[in-house]
């Protein structure tokens, strides 16, 4: 509109220059003003569609962040919650198992011989179970810091080989604990008549912990994944994303470790109020 404004108001001027010019450079400035004018919406409207997908992917970005955090802040919360807990049983605070511990091992001292021989092999399926949680969330949780390690180092290029390679060893985490979960439900159910003492080694609930040890890898693979598609990826903002998820997945899987750890010592318990008499 600027330019047919200034076309009209110099009119007279342009008349008089155009009749000293070849007329060929006449049709042709007169061309590149209809293209100029024709253009100009469009691009106006490109430039509306950059700053469209620039603020989507900050906003994209903010909500990542912001989730991230909640998930830093619920995180830190459990793990002082887990502190003070180990504090505790450590000062001598009562078990915190399903079964009361003088229920538990005075039900296991009261055992006849052959019962005792079963319930040592329950143990030791229990305590094998125990181990292989402990070492996947051992396992996983330094596959985590080695992807904040590769990815996140801003000397170090992001291809997409390996980024597969993180993937897979995701993955096979997941489906081990998937089968981990199902071998747990399937070992309480073949000892389910010493469920006294089992439930007082590993707790009421034990599959809660199973799956939520799963559910945490599972989330994790969602996250890893929507981050390994952003289109900027190379740059530091984007690039850093990774490492906030990195917090909260070693907390979940410290918990893990940590209910190992004790029902262990529970299970302790219950071999030395088998072989008493």
């Amino acid at each position: 509109m600027a330019a047919l404004a200034a076309v009209t108001l110099h009119w007279p001027q342009l008349r008089s220059w155009a009749a000293t010019v070849n007329p060929n450079w006449v049709v042709a400035c007169f061309a590149l003003l209809l293209m100029t004018v024709g253009l100009t919406p469009f691009m106006g409207q490109q430039s509306s569609h950059d700053n469209k997908g620039i603020e989507a992917q900050k906003s994209t970005l903010i909500e990542w962040l912001q989730q991230a955090q909640r998930e830093r802040d619920e995180a830190a919360k459990r793990l002082v919650a887990a502190e003070h807990q180990i504090g505790t049983a450590t000062a001598g605070a009562p078990s915190q198992a399903a079964n009361p511990p003088d229920h538990a091992l005075e039900a296991t001292r009261a055992l006849a011989p052959a019962d005792r021989e079963r319930l040592a092999a329950a143990l030791y399926d229990t305590a094998q179970l125990l181990d292989r949680a402990v070492k996947l969330s051992d396992d996983a949780s330094r596959e985590v810091f080695q992807i904040g390690t590769d990815l996140a180092t801003p000397d170090n290029p992001i291809s997409s080989e390996r980024l597969e390679v993180h993937r897979q060893r995701l993955a096979s985490f997941l489906d081990t604990s998937r089968l981990y979960c199902k071998d747990l439900d399937a070992m309480t159910d073949k000892w389910k008549y010493y469920d006294t003492q089992i439930s007082y080694v590993v707790g009421d609930k034990p599959g809660e912990k199973a799956r939520s040890l799963r559910d945490m890898i599972d989330s994790y693979i969602h996250y890893f994944d929507a981050w390994s598609k952003i289109k900027n990826i190379e740059e530091r903002g984007p690039r850093a994303l990774i490492v906030y998820q990195q917090y909260p997945f070693s907390v979940a899987m410290a918990e893990i470790r940590m209910w190992g750890q004790q029902s262990d010592r529970r299970l302790q318990e219950v071999k030395n109020a088998m072989q008493s008499r």
